[in-house]
C-alpha cells in the first residue's frame, strides 16, 4: 500500500504575499528566528501576524527582555492600523521577563517561560529581543541549555515561536537558537544612493518549498508590505509529446523552408535586424482572417540577403 506524507498545519502570517515566499505560511509548532539589525521591522513584522492571528481567534503571549520597555512598545504600535486594543486586552498577552533576567539571571528565563505557557496556552510565543538574553549568560554551554529547554517547552505545548533579535549574518553559524531555528528569516536595509531599499531572506524553513533569495518590503501604516521576487512557473506536469505535427506560420514560402510550419508545442526564436518586419509577420502569421503581405512589408525583409529574406520573396510571390 503507497504510503501518503501528511501535509504539515501552518498558520499564515497576514501577508499572502509572505505565505507565498515560505511555501504557505510557518509550520504549526515551529520555532523560528527573525533576525535584522535595528530599525529593520522585526518588532513590527511579529506583532502585526500577532494581531492578524488574534483576530482568528488564536491566543498570543508575547515577552519582552531588555531591549525595550513594555510601555513604550505598546506607546508606538498604536501607530499601525492593524492594532486593535481590545485584542490586547482579550487574546494578545505581554510580559516583561527583564525583572526576572535581573534577579535571577538567565537560567531563570526557560522556568519563566514555561510557566506562563502552561497557564496561558499560547498559539504563538514571541520573545523580543532573544538576543539580549546572550548579555546575561557567563558561557555558551548555559545559552545552549537555555535556548535547547525553550525549544522543547514550547514544542510539547504545540506553539510556534518567534525568537526576535538583532541577530546580524555571522550570528547564524555561532549561536545555539539558530541549531534550534526550524526557520531563519533575515530583514534588512540596504542603502542605494540616496535611499534605502528594504530587503527579506529566508535563509531556512525545514521542511518547506520556499522562495529562497532576496525580496523585498515596504513598511507604512498598515505594516510590512511584501513584494515577491518574480520566478517561472512551476512545471507541474509533463512535456507534451513530440507528434512531429506543423502549425502554419501564415506565408505559404516560409511554411515550404520550415517543413510545413512551427513544431506544435515548441518555442521558436524569430531574430533579425531592426526594421526586417518580424513584428509585421507576426501579427500577420497569428491574426485570425489573413491578411495581405504589403509590398513595403515585404521589400523590408528582402534587405538583408539571408533565409528570411528568401522566405519574404516567396511569400511575396504568392
Amino acid at each position: 500500500m503507497e504510503r501518503k506524507s501528511k501535509p504539515v498545519e501552518r498558520l499564515n502570517s497576514g501577508s499572502a504575499e509572505f505565505d507565498w515566499i515560505l511555501g504557505g505560511g510557518f509550520p504549526t509548532g515551529s520555532v523560528s528566528v527573525i533576525a535584522g539589525d535595528p530599525g529593520t521591522g522585526k518588532t513590527v513584522f511579529t506583532l502585526q501576524m500577532m494581531f492578524h492571528l488574534a483576530r482568528q481567534g488564536r491566543r498570543c503571549l508575547y515577552f519582552t527582555t531588555l531591549s525595550e520597555p513594555t510601555l513604550k512598545l505598546i506607546r508606538y504600535v498604536q501607530g499601525f492600523d492593524f492594532f486593535d486594543p481590545a485584542l490586547l486586552k482579550e487574546r494578545i498577552v505581554i510580559r516583561d521577563l527583564g525583572a526576572a533576567i535581573r534577579a535571577d539571571g538567565i537560567a531563570s528565563v526557560a522556568v519563566r517561560v514555561k510557566e506562563d505557557v502552561e497557564r496561558d496556552e499560547p498559539d504563538l510565543v514571541a520573545i523580543d529581543s532573544a538576543k539580549a538574553l546572550h548579555d546575561f549568560a557567563p558561557n555558551q554551554g548555559l545559552r545552549r541549555v537555555v535556548f535547547y529547554d525553550l525549544a522543547v517547552t514550547l514544542a510539547a505545548w504545540e506553539s510556534t515561536t518567534f525568537l526576535v533579535g538583532e541577530y546580524r549574518s555571522d550570528d547564524v553559524g555561532e549561536l545555539p537558537e539558530f541549531a534550534v531555528a526550524d526557520c531563519i528569516i533575515e530583514l534588512r536595509n540596504r542603502p542605494r544612493e540616496l535611499t534605502t531599499i528594504r530587503e527579506v531572506e529566508v535563509l531556512k524553513l525545514r521542511g518547506s518549498s520556499y522562495m529562497s533569495g532576496r525580496h523585498f518590503f515596504d513598511i507604512d501604516a498598515s505594516g510590512l508590505t511584501f513584494y515577491p521576487r518574480v520566478r517561472a512557473p512551476e512545471q507541474t506536469g509533463t512535456a507534451p509529446p513530440r507528434t512531429g505535427e506543423r502549425v502554419s506560420t501564415g506565408v505559404k514560402g516560409l511554411d515550404a523552408l520550415l517543413g510545413g510550419g512551427f513544431p506544435r508545442h515548441r518555442t521558436t526564436v524569430v531574430e533579425g535586424s531592426t526594421g526586417i518586419g518580424r513584428r509585421s509577420w507576426g501579427c500577420t502569421s497569428w491574426s485570425p482572417v489573413p491578411a495581405p503581405v504589403s509590398r513595403a512589408s515585404s521589400s523590408r525583409w528582402r534587405r538583408p540577403r539571408s533565409s528570411f529574406a528568401a522566405s519574404g520573396e516567396a511569400s511575396a510571390g504568392t
